[in-house]
């Protein structure tokens, strides 16, 4: 059975790479907020929306591009100025678009409108003077980075939906709201109220989707798809189901706004403490309190005879996934400001402590041998 201890050795040592690659990844957030228009138009909001948005963003580790009531030629500056800075590292890159400001759909297509978007009298007048979503998903497809998160908080009422210079209404079919559309691959989209639907602007200085959206960023540990449910459930409750926010996702891989500094594994307690030991010790402690599970499961798996029946393996196979996530976890929380430091020198110290203070660790990890 050492082929399959061999195995998860192989398995935890990929874990580790993937994390180191995680640990260098450059957050890059472009926000915009449209509230004053040139048609006199007011939308309290989203200039809040964004400032307040990029702000916390920026206290999560990303790089911030803010800006404020812009025309269409700026709004277009923007986004090559986006998909540029995606594209100089696209496998350690993750982007984040914001916008928030006047939204409209014809024909199935969304445009998000520039403060200088007036007097809309047709299709073609959309489509010269505003911005469409579909202009945005292709900037993310072609830089071809490692992860998009696009945010519309735009699902306010068309302000030409009633206008009667707006004759295209006899020929097109316009709704309220944004329509639903499919992310590329490795994106996310989210829009604050579900397509063909109105959003709130909420009482305070931001928008009741930007507001629980803020609050849900900070919350420790959730995967990129839970902050999305989270801000989804408290709009919903807000609004007395009048609002109910929706995402259209293609993620490949997990992502977290935040991390947890400290983190329980097996009884072992890791904290800032451990910073005044030495970095062989405390890297050989991490790995010892993060392994333990997943080494308890490979010893069980090694005891386990041969042939087992396809709902057994189904579970190990559940079993095992979990095992790796928490290991994953913990590895990255535990490691992440100083494993770029460790030198083959430091990792052969890190493996005479780790064989003293936890052999079953040690062993795991010798099996690759």
């Amino acid at each position: 059975m050492k082929k399959t201890n061999t195995l998860w050795t192989v398995v935890f040592f990929l874990v580790i790479q993937t994390l180191q690659a995680q640990s260098n990844l450059r957050r890059i957030a472009y926000l915009i907020g449209n509230s004053h228009y040139e048609d006199s138009t007011i939308l309290y909001n989203p200039a809040n929306d964004a400032r307040d948005l990029g702000r916390n963003l920026k206290e999560l580790g990303f790089e911030v591009h803010s800006f404020e009531n812009v025309k269409r030629a700026t709004f277009q500056d923007i986004l090559r100025g986006f998909g540029q800075t995606l594209s100089k590292d696209p496998e350690h890159t993750v982007g984040l678009f914001f916008y928030a400001g006047h939204g409209m759909q014809i024909d199935g297509r969304n445009f998000l409108l520039p403060t200088d978007a007036i007097d809309l009298a047709d299709l073609e007048d959309a489509e010269e003077f505003c911005i469409t979503l579909d202009s945005i998903l292709a900037t993310v497809y072609y830089a071809q980075n490692k992860m998009n998160i696009i945010v519309l908080d735009a699902c306010r009422t068309n302000p030409f939906l009633f206008s009667p210079s707006y004759p295209s209404q006899r020929d097109s079919i316009i709704k309220v709201g944004l329509a639903a559309v499919e992310a590329p691959v490795g994106t996310l989209v989210a829009f604050s109220t579900s397509p063909n639907s109105v959003a709130l602007d909420g009482d305070g200085l931001n928008g009741l989707y930007t507001q629980e959206l803020i609050k849900a960023i900070h919350i420790p540990d959730l995967t990129i798809e839970q902050v999305f449910k989270k801000v989804r459930t408290q709009v919903k409750e807000i609004s007395d189901g009048e609002q109910i926010p929706w995402e259209n996702s293609s993620l490949e891989s997990e992502f977290y706004f935040k991390r947890n500094p400290q983190v329980t594994a097996k009884g072992v307690f890791l904290t800032s403490a451990n910073e005044n030991l030495p970095l062989p010790e405390r890297y050989a402690r991490d790995m010892c309190g993060c392994m333990t599970g997943l080494v308890t499961l490979a010893e069980k798996i090694d005891k386990m005879p041969k042939q087992q029946s396809a709902e057994v393996m189904r579970r190990l196979e559940e079993e095992k996934a979990m095992a790796i996530e928490q290991s994953t976890r913990c590895i990255n929380t535990a490691t992440k400001d100083y494993l770029p430091q460790v030198t083959p020198d430091i990792d052969k110290q890190t493996m005479l402590t780790l064989e003293k203070i936890c052999p079953t660790v040690h062993r795991f990890i010798n099996a690759k041998n």
